[in-house]
C-alpha cells in the first residue's frame, strides 16, 4: 500500500476543497447543452423566439426580450443565436453552488412552436432538448487530479470531458 494515513488526510482535504466550485459544472453543462440545442432547433422567422431563450439563476428570467438581432425569414439566426449563447455563458459564469439554474422563454407563442405549429421543427422540441441536457450533465468529470495529487475542478465550456 503506498502512502500513510498523512498522504490519504492531504488528498481527501484537497478533494474537499475542490468539490463546492466543481459542484457548478454539471448543471452548467447541461443548461448549455439544453441552450445550443434548442437555439439550433427553435423556428426562426424574426429571431423573437430564438432570442428569448434565457439563463435565471436563483429565480426565472420573466421577461419577453425582442431579437437580438431583428430580421425576417431567418436572416438574423445566426447572430442572434451567437448572441443567445454568449449571454448564456456570461451569465452562468456567476452562478454558484447549489443556485438552481432555470431555462426560459417567454416569447408569448413559443407553446405553439413546440407544438409542432412551424414546419422547420417537431413538435416536441423542447422536451428533446432537456434528454440532451441530462444527458450532457451525465457524463460530467467533476474533478481532475494533477501530477502533484491534488484536486482541481475541471473546467468546461459546455461539453463533456473525454
Amino acid at each position: 500500500m503506498a502512502g500513510t494515513l498523512l498522504d490519504l488526510a492531504e488528498r481527501m482535504e484537497s478533494l474537499a476543497g475542490a468539490l463546492p466550485e466543481a459542484s457548478v459544472s454539471p448543471g452548467n453543462v447541461a443548461a448549455l447543452a439544453m441552450l445550443r440545442n434548442l437555439v439550433s432547433v427553435t423556428p426562426v422567422d424574426t429571431s423573437r423566439a430564438l432570442s428569448n431563450w434565457q439563463i435565471g439563476l436563483g429565480r426565472p428570467f420573466m421577461f419577453n426580450l425582442p431579437a437580438y438581432a431583428p430580421g425576417s425569414r431567418g436572416s438574423t439566426e445566426s447572430q442572434s443565436a451567437d448572441q443567445t449563447m454568449k449571454t448564456a455563458e456570461y451569465l452562468l459564469s456567476f452562478r454558484k453552488p447549489g443556485q438552481t439554474i432555470y431555462l426560459s422563454n417567454n416569447a408569448p407563442y413559443i407553446r405553439k412552436l413546440n407544438d409542432g405549429s412551424s414546419r422547420q421543427a417537431a413538435a416536441g422540441f423542447i422536451e428533446r432538448a432537456v434528454v440532451v441536457g441530462q444527458k450532457a450533465a451525465a457524463n460530467v468529470r467533476l474533478l481532475s487530479e494533477s501530477a502533484s495529487g491534488r484536486f482541481k475542478p475541471r473546467k468546461y465550456r459546455g461539453e463533456p470531458a473525454t
